[in-house]
């Protein structure tokens, strides 16, 4: 269906386009400046210029039939709109579409004494926390612990570590069992044996390193009988393989080797077909480890984890073994009756939920993620690969975000990574925002909500911290000289851009260019390069990404005295050069 004013889905679309056939214009027609359309979004900073005459309707896609230039363009597979006036434009773009809300870059904080504004929302937590607990009635401790980059800035115990001390309380070494929470431990080092090698491709079969390792799949037939699939190593570690949820043995002390567990796997059926619907999967994840432990240099999936995360990061009150020392560590686990539970082993399936842990290890592993994400220190992996292994591979109708092994999900416009876990009278949570730099981990000795305390305890940590670094952000930078660049500046001799001088709400001297139409920000880097900087908050989301206009370069060429000669902008406006004009 052509594309007309009537056909558009929203508001943040008819920018886009406007803005391809505005690039239509001067680089397939040759328009003049003065028959050039002007786009400057009402919610952007004028340009100091004139801006230039409006044309009368007209068919793009008749331009586009006339100019050999258009069917190189990437606007070739549309047939665009008519082209609208400022006003017509105005009138016609949807105002309900809500801005993109700013998420400003982590500055650096002091640690003593934190800014007053995270003291407060860490008094808060503790507040809503509290209440929390206490009205679920049941017996038992929590320790909770939130870090920024490599700190913990605040602990929170509450209830006790035994009944039958309850005056004591845990605190952040005690040492709780932490279920599913274990599952990180696969993820994260099939993410290291992809990047070191020892693993081709997330999307290899685990057939490739465990010969005859398939699944029955009545979704496929091989004459007549249910065909069989050996799952992927990214459909294991996303929950898209359609594995069934418990391993085909005896889920406490399943005491199986590899190869005694293969016949077992081979009968096993999938309930959905891959990559078609989640379906967490302990199987799944105790087939990921098992089958990383055995092909890595370790030899096995426990002393895999000890030689690729627990002793690079010295996560020294964490494990698999339950020795006398490790137990006398421990919360007691309760259900909700109030009875101990038992410390149940799980064999082969180990790798699903078996691990120990402390808060102040859990918040060792979220620094590592942290500083992973950010920077090249690769604690655990390369800070691409850590992005990779963040990232959501399916969004379900409630939002719930799945990933490897993430149970994601949105709060006050931040993706939220959370795992959490439930064995046998314990319960625990390890959650993060590395866009922000902070993480929130809890552990509790009974079959506490781990989610719930988390959802309380989000809002309140994202709002204080996005505040305050917003209140600490830097001044847009500018050049020593900003009036070497100011000036008219034309493109096949006509007016095309310019570059003024702005002073106003978002800063003082800052250069405001208008490249086809709308006014954005320079951020300086060098004498002869910036970027295109658009402040938080002006534009949709999506417009803003479709549009692709922030963070191009715009390079400068300079005379010999250090005058401006021309610009380019390569990577929006390919193969132009906007000479500046000679007063």
């Amino acid at each position: 269906m052509p594309l007309n004013s009537n056909h558009y889905a929203s508001g943040r679309m008819k920018r886009v386009y406007l803005l391809a056939t505005t690039i239509l214009l001067l680089f397939a027609c040759n328009v003049d400046a003065t028959t050039r359309m002007t786009i400057t979004p009402s919610s952007l900073p004028s340009s100091s210029s004139s801006s230039p005459s409006m044309p009368s309707p007209t068919r793009s896609s008749h331009l586009a039939s006339s100019s050999p230039y258009y069917n190189d363009m990437m606007f070739q597979h549309f047939t665009l709109p008519l082209l609208l006036s400022d006003e017509e434009a105005s009138s016609r773009f949807d105002a309900s579409v809500a801005a993109c809300p700013p998420q400003p870059t982590p500055m650096p904080l002091p640690l003593a004494p934190l800014p007053s504004s995270i003291v407060s929302a860490l008094a808060s937590i503790d507040t809503v926390l509290n209440q929390t607990f206490a009205a679920t009635k049941l017996p038992g401790g929590a320790s909770i612990g939130v870090i920024y980059d490599q700190t913990i800035i605040h602990i929170l115990n509450l209830g006790y570590k035994n009944k039958d001390a309850p005056q004591v309380p845990p605190d952040e070494n005690t040492i709780f069992r932490i279920g599913s929470v274990t599952k990180l431990f696969s993820s994260i080092s099939l993410y290291q044996m992809i990047e070191s090698g020892v693993v081709a491709s997330m999307d290899d079969p685990i057939s490739k390193y465990w010969p005859n390792m398939t699944f029955l799949d009545p979704f496929t037939t091989q004459d007549g009988n249910d065909g069989h699939t050996s799952p992927t190593f990214i459909q294991l570690a996303t929950h898209l393989s359609g594995a069934p949820r418990e391993a085909p043995c005896i889920i406490v002390n399943c005491n199986l080797t590899n190869e005694e567990m293969l016949p077992l796997l081979q009968q096993t059926m999938l309930i959905y077909p891959p990559f078609t619907q989640p379906s967490y999967s302990n199987l799944g994840y105790s087939l990921l480890g098992n089958t990383l432990g055995a092909i890595s240099s370790s030899g096995y999936y426990q002393q895999m984890v000890q030689d690729q995360i627990l002793t690079p990061l010295a996560m020294k009150s964490t494990g698999f073994t339950y020795s006398s020392d490790v137990v006398s560590r421990m919360a007691v686990g309760y259900d909700a009756n109030g009875n101990p539970q038992p410390l149940y082993l799980e064999g082969w399936g180990a790798p699903a939920g078996q691990a120990y842990s402390t808060i102040s290890d859990l918040s060792v592993l979220v620094s590592a993620h942290l500083s992973d994400y950010w920077s090249s220190t690769n604690r655990l992996m390369s800070a691409s690969q850590t992005r990779q292994y963040m990232m959501p591979r399916w969004i379900d109708p409630d939002y719930t975000v799945f990933g490897s092994p993430w149970e994601s999900a949105m709060q006050n416009n931040y993706l939220v990574r959370r795992k959490g876990g439930n064995f046998a009278g314990f319960s625990g949570m390890l959650s993060l925002v590395p866009e922000l730099k902070i993480g929130f981990v809890a552990l509790f000795s009974n079959s506490f909500d781990e989610f719930a305390f988390a959802d309380a305890a989000w809002p309140i940590l994202i709002d204080a911290f996005v505040q305050t670094y917003i209140s600490m952000q830097p001044p847009i930078p500018s050049p020593q000289n900003t009036s070497l660049y100011a000036g008219v500046y034309t493109l096949n001799g006509n007016a095309a851009s310019s570059i003024s001088i702005y002073n106003g709400q978002y800063g003082k001297n800052i250069l405001l260019i208008n490249i086809l139409g709308m006014n954005v920000f320079l951020s300086y880097i060098t004498p002869t390069r910036m970027a295109v900087y658009i402040p938080p908050g002006l534009e949709a989301c999506m417009l803003r990404d479709t549009l692709a206009i922030v963070g191009q370069y715009v390079f400068f060429n300079l005379n010999e005295d250090g005058s401006v000669q021309s610009f380019t902008v390569p990577g929006f406006v390919p193969g132009a050069q906007f000479i500046k004009k000679v007063s």
